[in-house]
């Protein structure tokens, strides 16, 4: 999903999270204007709202064209926002210790 001012625009649903239903792609997306409805209940038409359309796919375009992805997002960066890798361990993680600025992280023993 995309907002921009009162307009919201989903390229994927899906009826929740974590169920195993599949996501459903929307070309185009739908738009709901958050601030008129905020449980986005109601679709706007996208003949209508053309240019919010029209937006939306540029601003998705241009935030995937300025992504890094090389790599997962956490991993180099800090060790705190690090996924849990160890249940057991209540999923807590400690900077290594070649590593100086906590970037890379290891289950705490």
């Amino acid at each position: 999903a995309v907002r921009f001012g009162n307009v919201k625009a989903w390229f994927y649903t899906k009826s929740a999270h974590y169920n195993a239903d599949p996501e459903v792609y929307h070309d185009p997306p739908l738009l709901f204007d958050v601030v008129d409805d905020p449980a986005e209940s109601r679709p706007l038409d996208p003949t209508v709202y053309a240019e919010e359309v029209r937006r939306a796919v540029e601003l998705v375009r241009k935030h995937k064209a300025a992504v890094d992805w090389r790599g997962p997002l956490t991993l180099e960066r800090d060790s705190r926002y690090l996924p849990c890798a160890d249940r057991e361990n209540g999923c807590r993680t400690k900077p290594r210790k070649n590593d100086v600025n906590g970037s890379r992280a290891e289950a705490v023993a």
